[in-house]
Formats: C-alpha cells, sequence, structure tokens
C-alpha cells in the first residue's frame, strides 16, 4: 500500500471517529432532553439544552421553505468527497491533514443529520446572563469544523513564514550574484553596509568604468599584457 493511501485511511478512520461521537451524543441529548430544556453544567456559564437548526451556522437560512435541506445536505457530502482527495494529496503536511480531517468530520456529522431528520441538533449552550451575553448553540460537528478552519489557516501561516524565510538568503562576501544568475547584481541595496563584497567591479562588463572607492584591485582584472593607465604607464616603462 502506498505511504499517501494508507495516510489516508489513517485520517479518515480518525474523522470518522469524530462523526460517531457527534451522533451518538446528538442521539443522547434528544433520548434525555426536550426541546428547549437546559440542564446547568457550570451555572451562569453553560447548559446543556436541545434546539433545532434548519440552516447552517449561526441558524442562517433556517427561515426558508425547505431548499436548504437538500441544498447543505448535497454541500456537506460535496465536502465529504472532495476533502479525502486533499488529504492524499499532502501527506508530509500533519496539521494540514488534521485540520481537513475535523472539517471533515464535522461536514459528515452535520450531513446525516440534514439528510435523515431534516435539521442539524444543537446542544452546547454558552451564555452570561449578568452580560447579556448568548453564544449561539452547537454541537461537536460544529465544534470539528471551528477548530479545522483555525487549524488550516495556522498551517497555511506557517508554510507561508517558512517558504518567506528560505526566498531571502543573505548574501556572503564574493557572491552578491548568489541570489539570481551567476555575475548578475540582484539588488541596489546589496552594495550597501557592512560584510558586502568589495570587488564590485566582477559584476560589470568589461571595460565599464568603475567607481573612485572601486579601484583597490582593478588591476586584478586586466589580462596580462594589456596597457593600463597613465600611472600604469611610467611604472612599465622602469
Amino acid at each position: 500500500m502506498k505511504p499517501a493511501l494508507r495516510s489516508l485511511l489513517r485520517w479518515l478512520a480518525l474523522g470518522c471517529a469524530i462523526a460517531a461521537l457527534d451522533q451518538a451524543s446528538k442521539w443522547w441529548v434528544l433520548e434525555k432532553l426536550a426541546p428547549g430544556v437546559r440542564e446547568a453544567i457550570i451555572p451562569g456559564w453553560f447548559d446543556l439544552t436541545l434546539v433545532f437548526n434548519r440552516g447552517a451556522a449561526f441558524s442562517f437560512l433556517a427561515d426558508q421553505s425547505g431548499w436548504q435541506r437538500w441544498f447543505f445536505t448535497a454541500v456537506s457530502f460535496a465536502a465529504a468527497l472532495i476533502i479525502p482527495w486533499l488529504i492524499f494529496r499532502q501527506p508530509g503536511r500533519p496539521l494540514g491533514c488534521a485540520a481537513l480531517t475535523a472539517i471533515w468530520s464535522g461536514a459528515v456529522g452535520n450531513g446525516i443529520d440534514r439528510a435523515v431528520h431534516g435539521q442539524v441538533t444543537d446542544f452546547f449552550l454558552f451564555f452570561r446572563e449578568s452580560w447579556n451575553f448568548y453564544f449561539p448553540a452547537f454541537n461537536i460537528a460544529d465544534t470539528g469544523i471551528s477548530i479545522g478552519v483555525v487549524m488550516l489557516l495556522l498551517d497555511e501561516w506557517l508554510i507561508w513564514r517558512r517558504h518567506a524565510r528560505k526566498g531571502a538568503p543573505t548574501a556572503k562576501p564574493g557572491e552578491l550574484g548568489a541570489l539570481g544568475e551567476p555575475g548578475k547584481l540582484d539588488e541596489p541595496d546589496l552594495l550597501e553596509g557592512p560584510g558586502k563584497p568589495e570587488r564590485l567591479g566582477e559584476l560589470r562588463e568589461p571595460g565599464e568604468l568603475r567607481k573612485p572607492g572601486e579601484l583597490r584591485k582593478a588591476g586584478e582584472l586586466r589580462k596580462a599584457g594589456e596597457l593600463g593607465h597613465t600611472g600604469d604607464m611610467r611604472s612599465h616603462g622602469r
């Protein structure tokens, strides 16, 4: 079995376990709680309740005529088919694979709810009455999707930062053209600052004039027997 396929099967097994936990928790809540009833877990902060959502996150499109049930069901199962392909393509990115697995498990869990019941069962309720704050009720599948999105953004940011660091190496003395083609001057600011190459004439075309401060080793660039400047003629005639 190919390593990428083996990795995919492991991630899908984890995703199936999360989706099964989501379905089991919803079954338990449906058996134990009546709609609208609240059981205090952390008084004043966190309750278990039973509410139904016919739309998407935060009850988006929940008040529509019923078409949204099949639309969101189709979206969930399309994600359930596409995400494994994405995981298969990137076995070397564990954080990204974990993120996609969490999103996949949430899509499957809520997709089953919509296909079977026509609505999603929510039961986690965080609130603070003294602040008049009530966070929309949610479930384990919603948690998986939210955590997965955050992890995916983090993974993309880490990859961007790693590539940004690799794309800006520092030039060593004598290797000014290291960032581009051999002998090519890449950036003007590479000519300034301490530790930069002193033999700048190596990067210019033959016969091009140099600045006064760059004449220290100009004689090294002449061919043997080449006639130089006036000062060189005097020393040559001695």
